[in-house]
């Protein structure tokens, strides 16, 4: 399991997520991590091998990487506590996915969670020890960042068909831990799984992999949207320990307002 931990040196250091406080009570229900497939994600850099489109030298024959690309799954954490950015961003979501809405997939401000984790819960809750093919399938990874000129240098190099016929697949993955400089603020780790078309985890449309998790191990802390007023971090404590939360949560003090005196001698 540790050789699919990719630049990442301390298993246990701490990686968060802010995600709608919705989002996180589905998750408590539930009990399952939701893997995205990585076609959905929305920088046009991202999965830049395997957005490629490949031509054979031979008989100079276009082939699709499709098949590569759609059994991709991902879930984006961070390294870094939280930031302004961060809440702004990641407590958006999207009506079509949470209760209570109906106008359909229409980003709305909505008060965001932020779980907490380590990279060593988040693996081995994903890493599934009965899969034969385990060392191929799962990986953990610490995203780099580039600029853009060295990504299209490396795609018109040679070394792209290396990084596609690699049997161990490794490279591939590794691809998928690569984004432009632009996004460095967001300091993301990413659990990857390669799955197999039939796999028993994937949902029934084959848009999520589902990771089954018991939510008392993987969470014992949240912290709630600096942005909430009293009544609003009052209301989301309730809501949590409904859903079946026992852990800490307390209010973010990104926003609090100091408290200074000012000694001014006559």
């Amino acid at each position: 399991m540790n050789d699919n931990m990719i630049d990442l040196a301390d298993a246990d250091a701490p990686i968060y997520r802010i995600i709608p406080v919705c989002r996180f009570v589905q998750l408590l229900q539930s009990k399952h991590l939701a893997l995205v497939r990585t076609t959905k994600w929305d920088d046009s850099f991202e999965n830049f091998l395997l957005r490629a489109e490949g031509i054979l030298d031979a008989t100079n024959e276009r082939i699709g990487l499709a098949n590569m690309h759609d059994a991709m799954y991902a879930q984006c954490w961070t390294l870094t506590p939280e930031s302004d950015a961060m809440w702004r961003i990641y407590s958006r979501r999207y009506s079509s996915g949470c209760p209570g809405r109906t106008a359909p997939d229409t980003p709305v401000d909505e008060i965001g969670i932020r779980i907490q984790t380590t990279v060593r819960k988040l693996f081995e809750s994903v890493w599934d020890s009965n899969d034969p093919h385990r060392s191929l399938a799962y990986y953990i990874g610490r995203v780099g960042y580039v600029d853009e000129r060295r990504i299209d240098d490396f795609m018109r190099s040679r070394l792209t068909e290396v990084l596609l016929l690699d049997a161990t697949g490794k490279a591939q993955i590794q691809t998928l831990l690569v984004k432009r400089t632009e996004f460095e603020h967001e300091q993301e780790v990413r659990v990857i799984v390669r799955s197999e078309p039939d796999s028993r985890r994937l949902s029934p449309d084959r848009e999520l992999y589902l990771v089954p998790i018991d939510p008392a191990v993987m969470f014992t802390d949240v912290l709630i949207d600096p942005r909430a007023s009293s009544a609003e971090v009052a209301s989301i404590k309730a809501i949590l320990k409904a859903a079946g939360f026992s852990g800490t949560a307390n209010q973010s003090r990104l926003y609090a307002r100091p408290s200074y005196i000012i000694r001014i001698t006559a």
